[in-house]
């Protein structure tokens, strides 16, 4: 089970939130190298590549990292705010002591918001380290529940969840809507907490247990999903396709060329530009759920960003969304995509509002896409 650390706040604003990472960080020899309103990145501070940092955020199961990272996101409404501090890739154990580390100076900080000098100082991580070794002996008693496990619940019929799921599955085929995905978190909820009145050690899991159950129905239901938004979308893929077949025999530097991408975005020395970023956008049209499609996504930008920065070792990279959308588009004329505009606004309807960073990355391949299919013009 890999560290994940979660906690509702609500007098805590989300600039503390970030202090408290950043001095967190600080502390335990973590550098944050990307940070938004409501996310942080921070990896490990070791001997590491400019690529490795640029592809430590993407999912394991697409690229591999030795680079130690986690990431802090900060859900918000007008009551509360839910601050999550998660694994991301390397050393768990590493992780661990830092998300103990975090969530003790967090704990401090709700305690006593006027008097914050306790969380600042070295004292404080005296205690944590000592608090820290005295919670890993003591996890080493304790029972865990594997993902295994939950995968064996949800499927065996000796617990009727499966009898359930596939209740919801075929009520749902026949009423897919915009509703879907919303419904969809409705059951994966209520399932869940059944679940954890049967398994009470799944509380400790809870995160991953969730995605399971997510993906356990996605995979059985993504197919009915995917023919309803080609029907809503057909024409502007049709168009994008059409779009493709007539730029198809241009080869790579032409095609970056006629998309009128910056020249030092042009690669020219490579004799496939943006390779990486595209064997991973190849795998996007097989994967059969929409959270495997976003991390997809998501790992697809960073092999972009990092094919620059390894050209120009370091001394240039993507920054502006004027320079991303090109090679964006790019990249969908030459992988295989069948159907991206269904697919994208199937992605963007899942995400909805809960993951800016990702809705922001599934936004741009929707933009690329329209722009391809209705706008460009050769």
């Amino acid at each position: 089970m890999f560290p994940y650390f979660q906690k509702e706040v609500q007098e805590v604003s989300i600039l503390a939130i970030h202090d408290i990472f950043s001095i967190s960080s600080s502390s335990s020899n973590f550098h944050i190298i990307e940070k938004t309103h409501s996310t942080a990145t921070a990896v490990y501070q070791e001997n590491y590549s400019l690529k490795s940092m640029i592809t430590c955020c993407i999912p394991g199961s697409l690229l591999s990292s030795s680079i130690t990272s986690a990431k802090l996101e900060i859900l918000s409404d007008d009551r509360s705010k839910l601050v999550i501090l998660q694994f991301l890739s390397g050393d768990p154990l590493i992780v661990s002591s830092f998300i103990t580390d975090f969530s003790n100076r967090l704990n401090s900080y709700i305690q006593c918001p006027t008097d914050n000098s306790y969380f600042f100082s070295k004292s404080f991580r005296s205690e944590s380290n000592a608090y820290i070794t005295h919670q890993r002996k003591a996890s080493q008693n304790l029972p865990s529940v594997p993902s295994i496990d939950i995968h064996k619940i949800i499927a065996s019929g000796e617990y009727k969840y499966n009898t359930r799921i596939i209740e919801i599955i075929d009520s749902l085929q026949e009423n897919i809507s915009d509703k879907i995905f919303n419904i969809i978190d409705t059951h994966v909820d209520s399932i869940y907490k059944d679940i954890q009145l049967h398994f009470p050690l799944m509380t400790a899991t809870s995160h991953y247990c969730k995605s399971i159950i997510e993906k356990f129905i996605y995979t059985k239901l993504y197919p009915s999903i995917l023919a309803f938004y080609i029907k809503n979308c057909e024409n502007v893929d049709n168009k994008f396709q059409a779009r493709k077949s007539k730029l198809a025999n241009f080869q790579d530097h032409e095609l970056l060329s006629i998309l009128q991408v910056s020249e030092k975005y042009l690669l020219r020395e490579n004799t496939c530009p943006y390779i990486d970023a595209r064997k991973v956008l190849g795998k996007f049209s097989r994967l059969k759920t929409p959270l495997d499609k976003v991390n997809c996504l998501i790992a697809t930008v960073a092999c972009m960003k990092s094919c620059v920065v390894e050209y120009w070792k370091g001394n240039t990279e993507i920054q502006a969304m004027d320079d991303e959308l090109p090679i964006l588009m790019f990249l969908l004329l030459t992988c295989e995509l069948p159907t991206p505009s269904a697919e994208l606004e199937i992605l963007r309807l899942y995400v909805a509002d809960r993951l800016e960073n990702e809705k922001r990355i599934i936004v741009n391949f929707q933009s690329a896409t329209s722009y391809l299919a209705i706008y460009f013009a050769y």
